[in-house]
């Protein structure tokens, strides 16, 4: 059986070293994607105030604005968040990062490990890489090699996850349809970082934003639905033949029902970590989930104890 790790934005943000800086939180993400989206600073003031106040409600208002006829919004919007996020990065041999930290700490555990990061950007696989590590999977046809392999699922999808428009089928009847068209269905390029970058940067088309689940109410999913829906079951399925899970920098969100739902069920030791534990602790008393525990309450303090933790049961 495995370790499952899951990863959201309280990770990346406090991290450690990364190139510009750390990804922001999710309070402060519009701020920041403003600096670099035409797109964001486009919007009107009322909606500008709902997304700084909370961003899944911003997108939730501007659903309903893209439902007048201006589709191709949310397309512009998703590209301009997928180059925002392809610009961090973890430089070489950077040893002080928390993700390459605890991957060479795992490196030296004879455990099994799964990773599964519910971030858009790519600060998993930039560590991986630093690591040594030669290959990322992100399906489950290979498992955890040291030094060659580390497998990674993404249930929101990725800024590297291009779609592959060569087959593109576009369905317009239903561009008024807001987060509930699903406008491509067709093949995923995977792609590295800086590949990723430069497709985004060099592409004039309107239909290839990257494949990642909207930041809104139950992560609607408008372009390669099938291949997110796949991600999704892996983590699920990685939730539920799991030994222990461990949860780092996730706030307890159960409208995320593709999250949420399978770790209810779960028969695994849960371990949690975040400086805000409460939801959790109601969250796992509410699932009678007994093998949950509190290891830490930061990502960095959680390094040195997390051995004990995979070592127990």
């Amino acid at each position: 059986m495995s370790n499952l790790f899951l990863f959201g934005a309280g990770a990346s943000s406090f991290c450690g070293k990364c190139h510009p800086n750390s990804p922001p939180l999710g309070k402060d993400l519009f701020q920041k994607l403003e600096e670099h989206s035409e797109t964001a600073r486009s919007l009107s003031e009322p909606i500008k105030k709902i997304f700084n106040q909370d961003f899944e409600r911003g997108m939730a208002a501007l659903e309903e604005e893209i439902k007048k006829g201006n589709f191709w919004k949310i397309h512009y919007f998703l590209k301009e968040m997928g180059q925002y996020f392809l610009q961090f990065s973890i430089p070489i041999s950077h040893g002080n990062n928390l993700y390459v930290k605890l991957i060479n700490l795992l490196l030296n555990n004879k455990g099994r490990f799964i990773f599964s990061t519910l971030n858009y950007e790519m600060l998993l696989e930039e560590a991986a890489f630093s690591c040594g590590i030669s290959e990322i999977t992100y399906d489950e046809k290979k498992q955890w090699k040291k030094r060659e392999t580390l497998p990674l699922i993404k249930p929101h999808g990725s800024c590297n996850f291009i779609p592959d428009l060569k087959n593109n089928v576009i369905k317009s009847n239903k561009i008024s349809m807001g987060f509930n068209a699903q406008l491509t269905e067709t093949g995923v390029h995977v792609l590295t970082r800086l590949e990723a970058l430069k497709k985004i940067e060099t592409s004039q088309s309107n239909i290839d934003a990257p494949v990642m689940a909207i930041y809104a109410p139950g992560k609607p999913i408008i372009s390669c639905r099938y291949f997110v829906k796949n991600q999704q079951t892996l983590f699920e399925k990685a939730v539920l033949q799991a030994k222990r899970i461990i949860i780092i920098g996730v706030r307890v969100y159960e409208d995320d029902k593709h999250i949420w739902q399978p770790l209810a069920k779960t028969k695994a030791s849960i371990g949690y970590v975040s400086p805000s534990s409460e939801d959790f602790i109601s969250w796992a008393k509410k699932n009678k989930l007994k093998k949950s525990t509190i290891i830490s309450d930061t990502f960095k303090n959680c390094i040195s104890v997390l051995p004990q933790f995979l070592s127990d049961g």
